[in-house]
């Protein structure tokens, strides 16, 4: 052998061994780098913060325990209850849940106050239908015929930007007839925590109610921090139409099946999200097939029905739900240290 080929033989030797010993170091250092990571994860999910649902009441064994645990657990690749950020889907109902629903749901309410403006403008109305039904004073059921037709008569022919807007204008303006404050100051203060607390870590958080899409997505965007397309309502029929250059979406009083309550709900959130939640929050029994598909999820997975046990703080009166042996029954009265955000 030639002395080139020799001295050939010992440079590819050097290069070989020199490229072994950096690959080998690269692993130490990604190995190193990995276990400092997973440390901090684990000592983060084994002792959250003390600040974490400051609104909810409880022990190491309350309901505020069980949801930080899940959602710790959720995030920790190391923990068996693990949930991939891409299925960390989130979906809590709205009236009752989010927002007091009390004597009527918001979107109800703001209907109503539509209504007599509109007979106040015009006193002729005061005499037709559905006018009528609700300016003589009775009280009746939202599920009776003519609560469904105020529902689409009140702002028929506004575009769906106009509706959003005069949904703030209500919640600012409009106070409760019996708390005495604006809407905009009825949202459950613990429930917006868990919200916050849910995005932080890495959950997708939709809205789910059967009020009005629009009015969902207002207060979705607005007073939850949540982008538009994570509100899913019920659907009014709309004409679109441009006008000098301008998309407009203009409400035609009349819904869209389906409903999102019920069976719509699962049927919505399949169509919008595509996924399974591995979270769902409600209060009535319009949420029990939403906490049903919830709880056919494979990955872990947690439910909670809120009950309404609070008249002092706010109002008494049953979900109407079973809940099943895995789903948690949070308390207004015990579980929530705070209901309202304080004056």
């Amino acid at each position: 052998m030639s002395q080139e080929a020799t001295i050939q033989q010992l440079i590819i030797k050097r290069m070989n061994r020199n490229s072994t010993m950096n690959q080998q170091k690269k692993r130490n250092v990604f190995l190193v780098v990995f276990i400092f990571f997973w440390i901090g994860i684990s000592n983060g999910a084994a002792h959250p913060s003390d600040d974490e649902l400051p609104s909810w009441r409880g022990n190491e064994n309350s309901n505020k325990a069980k949801i930080l645990a899940f959602i710790h657990q959720s995030t920790n690749p190391l923990s068996p209850g693990f949930v991939p950020e891409s299925l960390r889907i989130a979906v809590i109902d709205m009236d009752g849940t989010i927002l007091c629903e009390r004597p009527h749901f918001a979107s109800m309410e703001m209907a109503l106050q539509w209504l007599k403006n509109a007979a106040d403008a015009d006193p002729a109305l005061k005499g037709q239908y559905p006018y009528n039904k609700f300016l003589s004073g009775k009280r009746h059921s939202y599920k009776k015929k003519y609560y469904m037709d105020l529902l689409f008569k009140a702002f028929k022919g506004y575009s769906q930007e106009q509706y959003m807007r005069e949904v703030q204008r209500f919640l600012g303006n409009h106070r409760h007839a019996r708390l005495g404050r604006p809407y905009v100051e009825l949202f459950y203060v613990p429930v917006l925590e868990l919200i916050d607390l849910l995005k932080k870590n890495g959950f997708s958080v939709y809205v789910v109610s059967g009020s009005w899409q629009a009015f969902v997505r207002s207060i979705a965007t607005e007073q939850l921090g949540l982008e538009s397309f994570q509100a899913i309502g019920s659907r009014v029929g709309l004409h679109f139409d441009i006008n000098r250059g301008k998309a407009f979406f203009v409400r035609q009083g009349e819904e869209l099946p389906p409903a999102n309550v019920r069976k719509g709900k699962v049927l919505n959130i399949w169509s919008h999200i595509g996924k399974i939640p591995v979270l769902a929050m409600g209060n009535s029994r319009g949420d029990v097939q939403m906490f049903k598909y919830t709880d056919a999820n494979p990955w872990p997975h947690l439910v909670l029905c809120l009950e309404h046990d609070d008249p002092e703080r706010e109002f008494k009166y049953s979900s109407g739900i079973t809940c099943q042996k895995s789903w948690i029954s949070v308390s207004m009265k015990k579980d929530f240290g705070v209901v309202f955000k304080e004056k």
